[in-house]
């Protein structure tokens, strides 16, 4: 398992927060083109991953499909996640899935045990903008995320019906080994650490 760390950045642009990273130890530098995540995340129908998430459960897991792009008809190289959570800790299992287009996806759930199961659906839609930064050593990893946007699962086209503008989370992830290190990475940072899942935030938006 390795230590997921979340920061909320508000105000100044993601560019502006990419710059004064860069400048900071250890080193920080891009590791990979910026791209666009897009995930559908599923839930029993009592919901308990959200109300386990919104309770600060430990322990808990979260189901979802991800896949990169602009493209919102034709779904190319879905993965399913499972992403289990121990207080700061988490791992991750994956699934490739074959290429698929959104009006094929109900059929295409109802052939994934880890969904049926469990009686999971699809309940949120979201994307957003990544960008990814490493140090020099490849033991410290950051991904800030912008421009997040947040819907219902529909059956018949993603759509958006929320954003969070002027947001942007910072995530700094790491091997449970390095955890000893790590005050001195954050001790000047600007911001605190906090809970921030956008699935609960998502949720929270489509349900009010």
């Amino acid at each position: 398992m390795r230590y997921e760390r979340k920061y909320i950045l508000e105000r100044a642009m993601p560019e502006a927060w990419l710059a004064w990273l860069y400048g900071l130890p250890p080193a920080f530098r891009t590791s990979f083109p910026p791209r666009q995540i897009n995930n559908i995340y599923f839930d029993d129908f009592d919901l308990t991953s959200y109300q386990e998430n919104s309770a600060g459960i430990s322990r808990r897991s979260k189901y979802r499909m991800r896949w990169y792009g602009d493209a919102y008809d034709l779904l190319p190289q879905p993965v399913l996640e499972i992403k289990t959570k121990e207080a700061l800790l988490g791992e991750k299992t994956y699934r490739q899935l074959p290429d698929t287009s959104w009006g094929e996806l109900p059929a295409l759930f109802r052939q994934m045990p880890e969904l049926t199961n469990s009686n999971l659906r699809p309940v949120l839609v979201n994307a957003y903008k990544r960008q990814y930064l490493e140090s020099a050593d490849g033991r410290f990893r950051l991904t800030l995320d912008s421009e997040l946007r947040f819907g219902p699962y529909t059956r018949k086209a993603m759509r958006f019906d929320f954003q969070l503008p002027g947001i942007s989370i910072l995530e700094l992830k790491y091997a449970a080994a390095s955890d000893d290190e790590i005050d001195d990475i954050t001790q000047n940072w600007p911001f605190r650490m906090t809970r921030f899942s956008k699935y609960s935030v998502g949720m929270q938006l489509i349900m009010d």
